[in-house]
């Protein structure tokens, strides 16, 4: 159900409600078990995921600025039942004599994979800024600038007792952000964007938090690109792309940010070619 009311010529409400749902990844579904003899653990899939399902309340405002630009702030409410969990110990054990589903392999190892877990709990705010620049003097008028951000709390209850606040749920991004700004003068462009993620729980215990508590650092992503029109009267244009220019990639931790999981090389790339419609 969605609903829309202009407000004044400038000014737009809208509100909806909706059902929506997520299906299991395939990774998450297929067996493929993987053993660590260290941890004495053996990672898989699991056949028997359910599809998450989730009903939706959203709330959002949108101001134009004539036929220039835009900003809006949404708000959100989403319930989650039957929420897949992240591959976490589960606390069951591989059973003892040859038919224990592994060829009789690694009794008593604990088995780790994802699962529904429960019920969780969305509330979101969500801010969206678009504007031409058209007021800026001579060649400065191609330049857009845009921007939008998020901020997210989410709660679970997960296996019907267990209360996890804000900040305990794996897998939802509390803040993140993106700044960009795109130019064009003639037939040349550019843009520069900005992707900002704060620190997020990979997995989250609430009994073994010095090993079952993993995070994910904050990560900032910077990407720039130029353009050239070949002609005037069409679209087609050579472009060159570069992205992660600091090469950042993401880290995880094990309980503090002294305990280093892993940390991923993510080197810059260049992306040169030719877009356009013949």
């Amino acid at each position: 159900v969605h609903l829309g009311y202009d407000i004044t010529s400038n000014l737009k409400a809208r509100a909806s409600w909706s059902t929506s749902y997520g299906r299991p990844s395939l990774a998450n579904l297929v067996s493929a078990p993987s053993a660590n003899d260290t941890a004495r653990t053996v990672t898989m899939g699991n056949p028997a995921l359910r599809p998450q399902m989730a009903k939706n309340i959203d709330l959002k405002l949108e101001y134009y600025f004539s036929s220039t630009g835009m900003v809006s702030i949404t708000g959100y409410r989403k319930t989650i039942s039957a929420y897949i969990g992240s591959a976490a110990r589960s606390g069951l054990l591989v059973a003892e004599g040859s038919d224990n589903g592994f060829d009789g392999l690694y009794s008593g190892y604990e088995i780790v994979q994802a699962a529904n877990l429960g019920d969780a709990t969305l509330r979101g705010l969500e801010g969206d800024f678009r504007q031409r620049l058209t007021f800026l003097p001579g060649v400065l008028k191609g330049l857009t600038a845009r921007a939008n951000f998020t901020y997210l709390e989410t709660e679970g209850k997960f296996a019907g007792t267990t209360d996890l606040k804000p900040g305990q749920v794996a897998g939802f991004v509390p803040r993140a952000y993106n700044v960009g700004f795109l130019y064009y003068f003639k037939k040349f462009g550019a843009s520069y964007d900005l992707n900002y993620t704060g620190r997020y729980p990979v997995g989250y215990s609430l009994t073994s938090p010095g090993s079952g508590n993993i995070y994910r650092k904050a990560w900032t992503v910077m990407n720039a690109g130029v353009t050239y029109k070949l002609n005037l009267r069409s679209d087609t244009r050579l472009f060159l792309n570069v992205n992660n220019i600091a090469q950042q990639g993401p880290e995880r931790y094990t309980f503090i940010e002294s305990r280093p999981r892993a940390h991923w090389v993510v080197p810059r790339s260049l992306k040169f070619g030719v877009t356009g419609q013949f």
